[in-house]
């Protein structure tokens, strides 16, 4: 599993394995620069991806709504989204 978007409120994933269906609720647990994360989430949607190369397996693409995290979770996912849209936010200026 890739996390690819995070907000307070949802996170995009890329992953290998076809998810439970949309509308079923699931623990995500990752490694962050600020420790580890753990969210329960709602399924909102997924799509496959098509393969990179040629016989490689596809992979799918999740976006989760995040309904709830223990407290140092929430500090930390927190802290994550803002450190990650304030370097954006550098990243982006001037660039238009």
């Amino acid at each position: 599993m890739q996390l690819i978007d995070a907000s307070i409120a949802g996170i995009r994933i890329v992953h290998q394995t076809a998810l439970p269906p949309v509308g079923s609720t699931c623990r995500v647990m990752f490694q962050s620069d600020f420790g580890p994360i753990s969210v329960d989430c709602e399924i909102v949607h997924t799509d496959e991806r098509p393969a990179a190369k040629f016989g490689d397996p596809p992979s799918y693409e999740s976006g989760l709504r995040v309904l709830g995290a223990d407290r140092q979770s929430q500090e930390r996912l927190r802290e994550m989204v803002t450190v990650t849209s304030t370097r954006q936010g550098r990243n982006n200026n001037g660039n238009h």
